[in-house]
C-alpha cells in the first residue's frame, strides 16, 4: 500500500505531513519491530517515517539501527543528517559518537562525545559512556556501539 501522492518530478513520492500521535504510533510500532528483530519492516517503516517527517529524532532512529545491523557508513550519514537537522541535540551528538567509533574515526568520535557533554553536562550515562570510549575505543567499541538504543 502505498501512501502519497506523485510528484512532478519521475519516481518521487511525497507524503502528506504526520499529526503527533500519528508519529508516536509509528515510533512505537518501529519499537515494536526492533524488538521482535523485524529488521525489514523496521528500515521500511522508518523510511515512512523520514519520508512523511524528517526530523532529528527519525534521523537518528534510523542511525540506531543502522549502527545495530553494522551499517556503519550509513549510520555516521544518517547521525550527520539528524546533527544538521538540529545542531544543539546532545542525543544526536552521543549517537553520532557511537558511530563514529563503531567506524573506526576514534578522534572524530571523541569529538561528537565531547560536543554532546558540553550540550547536556548533567547526563551521568553519557559522560560514562565517554569514559568508557576513552579507556580503550577498540577494545570497548562494542559497548559503546550497543549502548541504549531509542527502542529500549
Amino acid at each position: 500500500m502505498r501512501v502519497g501522492v506523485r510528484t512532478r518530478r519521475p519516481g518521487r513520492i511525497e507524503f502528506p505531513s504526520i499529526t503527533d500521535n500519528e508519529f508516536f504510533d509509528l515510533v512505537d510500532q518501529i519499537k515494536n519491530a526492533c524488538a521482535d528483530g523485524r529488521w525489514k519492516l523496521v528500515f521500511e517503516l522508518l523510511e515512512l517515517l523520514c519520508a512523511r517527517r524528517c526530523n532529528e529524532e527519525a534521523m537518528e532512529m534510523k542511525a540506531q539501527v543502522q549502527l545495530q545491523l553494522g551499517e556503519n557508513f550509513e549510520a555516521v550519514k544518517n547521525c550527520e543528517r539528524a546533527i544538521k537537522i538540529n545542531p544543539l541535540w546532545w542525543e544526536g551528538h552521543r549517537t553520532h559518537g557511537r558511530c563514529l567509533l563503531a567506524f573506526g574515526e576514534i578522534e572524530l568520535a571523541v569529538k561528537a562525545f565531547e560536543r554532546a557533554i558540553r550540550i547536556n553536562p548533567a547526563d551521568e550515562s553519557l559522560r560514562e559512556e565517554f569514559r568508557i570510549a576513552l579507556e580503550d575505543p577498540r577494545e570497548n567499541n562494542e559497548t559503546i556501539r550497543t549502548g541504549k538504543p531509542f527502542w529500549s
